[in-house]
């Protein structure tokens, strides 16, 4: 019986792209046992009781690997279970902390290594690797605290590697190569031929163990899936919303409430257009900002937060507003445009970080108040064009995406790996 682990890392947004990997390597592979890993404390927290993967996660998962903030891992029997359970202290993540940097001094670590308190030492004891073990993590985090554990248990055992968002890795260090063999042990799923030289590159990949996957969550089946798992309604009785979706702003909090305000002052009381706003993680405890601008008294009538997945938000979505986010990629698929609204200016010279989606004309941007109105026109009056943007896409990555053959090509890369390990 083949045994997968999945590490969910660096957040719970990885699930996004894992889970229709595994559901469909669930189906081809059914006697196989499928173990979810979540390394950071932090996202076990943020696991609500509404969370969009709950239902769909129920018939994928056997186990949900989860640590505690005390760094002690424990498990639950799904997704659902462990969002139920009591969150744990704050402090005994700090004091945790401590541990870790009292265990680095040598005087202690030897002491320590034993204690019940020592993370590695639990793991070692809930986690069971044999031939047919294999691991699906994101190469790009490997040397990261909490996942470099799993990736010495799992040190001759095969690795899927899978980009766990929808951005294009694009990091060409070639210093990296220098200093690692070649990784016979991953295979990686590229969601773009623009990934295959980097990964090349920086982790000294071979060619034939990279496989153009696309983003798996693109997947027509799955997309039909997940609406299919849909418990979303619309709450503005079936108007046509416009979706904000938000992160943390770096620099001067004045300035996203600025922004807030020109959003709302256009749409809501001009156009009358009620607004939906998908948080990022990170602002989820407190979203002030909003609550500022938009009035908790308007809260249901013209403005609403919620957690829903994008899939399930765009069937009465007109356009999308946002200030960087690969959830762009997803309501495109839909046909459904998002204006980047960037009101300080910020030049395009190169595809690296947050400004992936405009350098690849991806999302449609404005850089002021009147670039902003006059794009929201353009789209109310259907005079806009997102077939360009699409078809932006389909150069870029690989797509039609088809999890069937992805499936398949993980299961012929494990049976010769099994296979060449036994000669070896």
């Amino acid at each position: 019986m083949n045994k997968y682990f999945a590490i969910c890392s660096p957040s719970l947004g990885f699930l996004d792209n894992l889970l229709p990997i595994l559901y469909d390597l669930k189906v081809r592979d059914s006697d196989c046992n499928i173990t979810l890993i979540i390394p950071r404390a932090f996202d076990t927290d943020q696991l609500r009781k509404n969370n969009q993967f709950l239902e769909v996660s129920s018939d994928i998962f056997d186990r949900v690997l989860f640590r505690k903030h005390s760094g002690k891992w424990e498990s639950e029997s799904s997704l659902k279970s462990l969002s139920k359970r009591k969150k744990s202290s704050v402090l005994t993540h700090y004091l945790y902390g401590l541990y870790r940097k009292i265990k680095r001094i040598s005087l202690f670590s030897n002491f320590l290594s034993t204690s019940e308190f020592d993370a590695a030492s639990n793991l070692k004891k809930i986690v069971s690797v044999d031939d047919d073990t294999f691991l699906f993590y994101d190469i790009r985090f490997e040397n990261r605290v909490g996942i470099k554990e799993f990736i010495d248990i799992f040190n001759n055992n095969l690795k899927i590697s899978i980009n766990h968002g929808t951005g294009i890795f694009l990091d060409n260090a070639k210093s990296k190569k220098n200093s690692l063999k070649d990784r016979k042990d991953v295979l990686v799923l590229a969601v773009s031929k623009k990934e295959v030289k980097p990964y090349i590159n920086s982790f000294n990949i071979s060619q034939k163990n990279i496989f153009l996957s696309g983003i798996p969550r693109h997947d027509l089946e799955w997309i039909k899936k997940m609406k299919n798992s849909s418990m979303f309604s619309n709450p503005f009785m079936n108007r046509k919303y416009v979706l904000i979706v938000s992160r943390r702003l770096k620099g001067n909090f004045k300035d996203k409430i600025r922004v807030l305000k020109q959003i709302r002052d256009y749409l809501i009381l001009e156009k009358g257009i009620p607004i939906l706003i998908k948080l990022h993680p990170t602002e989820r405890s407190f979203a002030l900002d909003y609550k500022l601008v938009f009035g908790v008294n308007n809260y249901g009538k013209n403005w609403k937060i919620v957690d829903s997945h994008a899939f399930h938000i765009s069937q009465n979505c007109k356009f999308v507003i946002s200030f960087y986010s690969g959830l762009c990629l997803d309501m495109l698929i839909d046909d459904i445009p998002t204006i980047e609204y960037m009101p300080i200016r910020n030049e395009i010279k190169n595809p690296a970080s947050t400004n992936v989606f405009r350098y690849y004309g991806l999302v449609c941007v404005a850089y002021d108040l009147i670039d902003f109105k006059q794009t929201i026109d353009k789209i109310l009056d259907d005079k806009f064009l997102s077939e360009k943007y699409l078809n932006n896409y389909k150069k870029l990555y690989f797509y039609p995406v088809g999890n069937e053959l992805v499936s398949n090509r993980i299961l012929l890369a494990s049976s010769k790996y099994k296979k060449e390990n036994k000669k070896n």
